[in-house]
């Protein structure tokens, strides 16, 4: 690789972080909604009596 090669090769590198970073943020976005879920059905069971049940179901979800 030349010397003037480098700074097309950087902007692709870059371009391709970029791209990782996006989709790094979209499967956080996505845990997120699937633990708001989790965390919705278990707060509205009705088989749940009490705090630990919850945590333990949660835990197993």
């Amino acid at each position: 690789m030349n010397l003037n090669e480098y700074p097309a090769a950087i902007a692709k590198l870059q371009a391709q972080v970029f791209d990782f970073d996006l989709v790094i943020e979209q499967t956080n976005a996505t845990i997120k909604q699937i633990e708001a879920e989790v965390d919705s059905a278990i707060a509205f069971d009705a088989t749940l009596r009490n705090d630990a049940q919850r945590k333990a179901k949660r835990k197993n979800s």
